[in-house]
């Protein structure tokens, strides 16, 4: 999961101790459901300076700041809250969590730091911790639309996919204009199998932000796994040039490239994993492979699924491919030795039941 789709309870936290503290701040976000903008602080409160030195890029300094803040007044919890959203907007998710539990247990009722708190740990892959903190800021606030989304995330991250589309829902009612919101509810309802479902999100998403790389990347998704692979390429393409550094939108560019499979689009797919060749992502191997199989490559595709292989020896996808290579390259006893694995681990599939036919195809090379 990346970055972006938890970003709103943290982007967002120095305006939620704003609401708490009184600071002066921008314009209140649709999702916080907020009424008029609280009255503006003295410029001697810490906060207020933090969040001015943050909303310039001044981060060491806000820092500085933020931990002096601390140091005067230990037992404030907005205090340590706002040391924390620093800590967090910096990277140090660790001291960030450390700031947030500290902002919670000296005030327990302080709702943005539990939500805080359960962004942070859900990015750290806590999802425990993630979970019991994000319900804990609902209850304490209902119409925090950040926590609700957060809390989604953690549920899809488990398993929970209609929690997660109930928790989406919630957040849409809340923050209408919230494109990510959308966005990720067209992912949860793909994950359900209600691909129309899934592409009236994407459209609303679309609707709202129409030129955002996570949007774009979510609606390529959708397209994708609908059967618009034209379309699917052609939105994957504008997230990768609006955010050429993200690895999913790469690896979602690629895998739509190789789907419809042309001679361009192979040695595309290959351009735009090239930054991540030399990666052990079983999911970017397996592209790469797929697209050498298709370009005439046998043995270079061979080499990614073993390689794919010794990452996750248990995806039975991956072993089907590796037939296809071996059988390419003439390798007939390799290729029916893994068609009978295949079978030996999940037996009268229709894995199983490819590789066979695929083992059965082979002809030996002169």
């Amino acid at each position: 999961m990346d970055g972006r789709r938890i970003r709103i309870a943290i982007a967002l936290g120095l305006a939620f101790a704003g609401a708490c503290r009184k600071v002066p701040q921008t314009k209140a976000p649709e999702a916080e459901g907020a009424g008029s903008a609280p009255p503006a602080a003295p410029a001697s409160d810490p906060v207020a300076r933090v969040q001015r030195l943050l909303e310039q890029g001044r981060l060491d300094e806000a820092l500085e700041e933020a931990r002096a803040a601390v140091e005067a007044a230990p037992d404030d919890a907005e205090r340590h809250y706002t040391l924390a959203v620093v800590l967090r907007t910096r990277g140090d998710l660790e001291g960030s969590r450390r700031a947030f539990e500290d902002a919670v247990r000296l005030d327990p009722k302080l709702a943005p730091a539990h939500a805080g708190l359960g962004a942070v740990t859900l990015e750290l892959g806590d999802l425990d911790a993630a979970a019991a903190a994000l319900e804990k800021a609902t209850v304490l606030d209902p119409k925090m639309a950040e926590a609700h989304y957060d809390l989604a995330l953690v549920r899809a991250a488990r398993g929970d996919l209609s929690g997660a589309r109930t928790a989406l829902e919630t957040a849409a009612r809340l923050a209408p204009k919230d494109p990510d919101v959308p966005a990720a509810l067209a992912s949860v309802l793909l994950d359900l199998g209600d691909g129309e479902g899934a592409r009236r999100a994407a459209e609303r998403a679309l609707a709202l932000a129409p030129d955002d790389p996570y949007v774009l990347h979510a609606a390529g998704e959708v397209d994708l796994r609908t059967g618009d692979v034209d379309g699917a390429v052609a939105k994957l393409e504008r997230a990768h040039a609006r955010a050429p550094d993200a690895g999913e939108i790469r690896k979602a560019l690629a895998r739509a490239l190789v789907r419809r499979g042309r001679p361009a689009d192979l040695e595309r797919a290959l351009e735009v994993l090239e930054p991540l060749a030399k990666t052990e992502d079983p999911g970017v191997l397996a592209t790469l492979g797929s697209a050498r199989a298709k370009l005439g490559r046998p043995a270079e595709a061979l080499e990614a699924f073993d390689r794919a292989i010794a990452a996750a020896p248990e995806a039975v996808g991956l072993r089907v491919r590796r037939v296809g290579a071996l059988v390419d390259l003439g390798r007939c006893d390799e290729a029916r030795a893994e068609a009978r694995r295949i079978a030996s681990k999940a037996r009268g599939s229709k894995a199983a039941k490819a590789a066979a036919a695929t083992a059965r195809k082979c002809r030996r090379r002169r």
